[in-house]
């Protein structure tokens, strides 16, 4: 009898511990089956969904209505929201988005504290987020957004973006691999000395908010409107006498004081007539060729007929590139003109990558118009760049005009002159930006904007 007692208590407990294994799978189905129907409906009727879990794993159905019936589906994750092509919408997906306080100090990066993105499986995926900012950020009412590739290449994607109601919205460009948005504040303001003109003449302040890469460039005037007059930062003397303008930065809390001194006559200048001169080009320098690069006249020559070698990586946009572009940047600013890198450094195998891509979509001939053969393409010096786009769609933007007409101030020349396609092999390309110092892109630019081809007197042509 006792035997006989004990196997019904295994019985028992192995039918009570089968139960209780059924009542928790209920469970988790029931809650898995319970999510999934409001993510379904949620999405049928709004196009977008709320989750809680990191990780989630939908119904086929949710799937199949996603990519058959609607273009992009919003994720709601925290407080954060992110916008997504409904292609990309799969199971599984890592809603994780990390972002933590980052202290960044590279280049003009002061040590400025940032909130930093790191890219992952969401951030792929994703079109464009909204984001919360803490405090120290969202206080400024305006932030710019930076991108990060190859851990020290660090380009300015969204300059001065407004805070609302503590979040920004911002489109996620994937050829970064993190994000980081930052307020970095103004130090100090430089500009001329004090002035001296007369009545009537206009004479330019050239202030500056220090560093160039400040978030806030907005300068204010004040002075007095009976002996001088300042509009855009150019001063123009009404009255006879000395007065002071203080250049102010409100936000930043920082503010220079001008003297300036009026005159009451202006001297007549006796201007003679000059006669305008073709700018002479130097004769050709000799090519010279270092560990398979070819240089001219101490430039780096990247073109068809020049090749780098595979294996050449300078690990991203050079400090040369980096500092006449934010200094170009800023100038830009100024102008109401804002200009950020679209794509900068690209190393052997993204250019291969690329361009096979480009083959196969148009085919090999059209491809080589528009794009480099990998070992061929500026763009692995680290000294070239894309501005704002890289289609011809910014042929007739403001952007491109300024470019155009100021660049060459800060080292830089359009790559690819609208009619030198004979000459560089490639299409017109008002995006495309290569520095070769500000003495011989002055020069060019006064050759009347010819390409470095021409320049140097050098060809452009694939062997095969």
């Amino acid at each position: 009898m006792k035997k006989r007692r004990k196997r019904l208590r295994i019985d028992r407990i192995a039918y009570c511990l089968a139960l209780l294994i059924l009542f928790v799978m209920g469970i988790v189905f029931g809650i898995k089956a319970l999510l999934n129907l409001r993510i379904y409906n949620s999405i049928k009727k709004n196009g977008s969904v709320k989750l809680y879990k990191q990780e989630v794993k939908v119904w086929k159905k949710t799937l199949n209505y996603v990519h058959d019936d609607i273009d992009t589906v919003t994720i709601k994750y925290r407080s954060n929201t992110m916008e997504m092509d409904s292609s990309k919408f799969k199971n599984g997906m890592n809603l994780k988005l990390n972002t933590y306080k980052k202290y960044v100090d590279e280049a003009l990066f002061d040590n400025v504290k940032t909130l930093y993105i790191e890219k992952n499986d969401i951030l792929n995926r994703t079109d464009k987020l909204t984001i919360k900012l803490p405090r120290y950020l969202y206080k400024n009412g305006i932030v710019d957004i930076y991108g990060v590739k190859n851990k020290n290449d660090i380009i300015l994607l969204a300059p001065s973006v407004k805070v609302e109601d503590k979040y920004i919205t911002f489109n996620i460009n994937h050829n970064y691999d993190d994000f980081f948005i930052t307020y970095i504040k103004g130090k100090s303001i430089s500009s001329s000395n004090n002035l001296n003109i007369s009545v009537g003449e206009s004479r330019t302040l050239n202030a500056k908010i220090n560093p160039s890469n400040s978030t806030y460039n907005k300068l204010d005037y004040k002075y007095d409107k009976k002996i001088v007059s300042v509009k855009n930062g150019v001063v123009t003397g009404k009255k006879a006498g000395t007065t002071y303008i203080t250049v102010t930065s409100k936000k930043d809390r920082i503010d220079k004081e001008i003297k300036v001194t009026v005159k009451k006559e202006k001297k007549q200048e006796v201007k003679k007539e000059e006669k305008k001169e073709k700018p002479v080009i130097e004769t050709k320098p000799q090519l010279s060729t270092v560990d398979g690069i070819t240089y001219i006249d101490g430039i780096m020559i990247v073109n068809k007929t020049y090749p780098l070698p595979s294996t050449y990586n300078p690990g991203g946009l050079t400090d040369e590139f980096m500092d006449a572009f934010y200094e170009m940047q800023s100038a830009a600013r100024l102008d109401g003109i804002s200009l950020f890198v679209a794509s900068g450094f690209r190393d052997y195998d993204y250019q291969k990558d690329l361009y096979e891509a480009y083959v196969k979509r148009d085919g090999k001939a059209a491809a080589d118009t528009y794009s480099a053969r990998p070992g061929y393409s500026e763009h692995q010096t680290g000294l070239a760049a894309d501005i704002n786009a890289a289609d011809s769609s910014f042929h007739d933007t403001a952007e491109a005009k300024w470019l155009d007409e100021n660049c060459y101030k800060y080292g830089f020349i359009i790559r690819f002159p609208k009619g030198k396609e004979q000459f560089t092999g490639y299409v017109y390309e008002s995006w495309h930006l290569r520095y070769v110092g500000k003495d011989i892109a002055k020069k060019i630019h006064d050759a009347g904007g010819i390409s470095l081809e021409e320049y140097y007197g050098l060809t452009s042509e694939y062997k095969d």
